[in-house]
């Protein structure tokens, strides 16, 4: 019996242990914010950024979200700009989406710039299908221009040939 019970504490500080284990590496690893991993930020970080230690504590210091709760409540309501009214009420309607959950600034001025790789990798893209087009048109036009050269070639030699055919023949017949 005493075997069963010390059994069950013992498993019970484990899943404890675990459960705090877990949540101090969220606390660690992710923003609390916007809930985005460290590694994340340290992938996207080109090194001046400052990756995730410089995104809690700048872009989003949880402090400061606390703080401007604290700064509305204390505001009056007559004096909100559009921004604090908006985001008065949507505090009163329990609504979190003023909080950018699952968005970051540096992590969207990435996708920025893949959007803008991608746009130039289009005209580029667009540009070569235009230069090929082109191209293939320089060539068509060539071909017919060395086609008609041919045709005029062959119609200025016949008579020639045909010419030289008959001396040919008249020459054998004087023979």
């Amino acid at each position: 019996m005493v075997s069963i019970a010390s059994g069950i504490i013992i498993d019970t500080f484990g899943q404890l242990r675990e459960d705090e284990n877990r949540m101090n590496s969220d606390i660690k690893d992710k923003c609390f914010i916007c809930g985005q991993e460290n590694i994340i930020f340290e992938r996207s970080s080109d090194g001046s950024s400052g990756g995730f230690k410089n995104h809690i504590r700048q872009n989003h210091y949880m402090w400061n979200y606390l703080y401007y709760i604290a700064y509305l409540q204390w505001k009056d309501p007559q004096d909100y700009s559009g921004i604090e009214s908006y985001v008065d009420k949507k505090i009163k309607d329990t609504d979190l989406s003023w909080i950018p959950f699952g968005r970051a600034r540096e992590l969207q001025k990435g996708e920025d710039e893949q959007e803008k790789q991608a746009k130039q990798m289009e005209q580029s893209s667009s540009n070569i299908v235009s230069l090929l087009t082109y191209s293939n048109d320089i060539i068509q036009a060539l071909k017919e221009k060395k086609e008609k050269r041919k045709q005029h070639f062959t119609q200025q030699t016949q008579p020639t040939q045909f010419k030289e055919q008959i001396v040919s023949h008249q020459s054998m017949a004087l023979i």
